[in-house]
């Protein structure tokens, strides 16, 4: 398992600081820009993909855009959850999440993916 040793442990792990992120090159999802009639589609595209790749009995609907994904105040997803989200991404949208700071900041709801998808070159 080696690479996703760290996103098995997402809901466990504090989150980084921001000096920590800044120095690893991340820039903060919350200070990006996001249109939202842009990405409103967007939004209900990755819900669809979670449902359907994690076959979570919920609707899009039910799915807040800052609702966490991970822990029991959110949709309460686990290890193996975590990989098959990370392997949705890159198969429905071509987002490739590396271990560590990046997974903890742009798999904490669907609007840090919908940023991160955004994002993309």
């Amino acid at each position: 398992m080696g690479g996703y040793y760290n996103l098995f442990h997402l809901a466990t792990m504090p989150p980084p600081s921001l000096k920590n992120r800044l120095r690893a090159g991340a820039l903060p999802i919350a200070s990006r820009t996001i249109s939202p009639t842009m990405n409103s589609d967007l939004k209900s595209k990755i819900k669809s993909m979670m449902i359907e790749e994690l076959m979570l009995q919920v609707t899009a609907e039910e799915i807040g855009d800052d609702t966490p994904i991970f822990g029991p105040e959110g949709l309460g997803l686990d290890s193996v959850d975590a990989l098959q989200l990370v392997v949705g991404l890159e198969k429905h949208f071509g987002l490739k999440i590396s271990e560590g700071t990046a997974a903890q900041t742009t798999l904490r709801s669907v609007n840090t993916i919908a940023a991160a998808i955004e994002a993309l070159p």
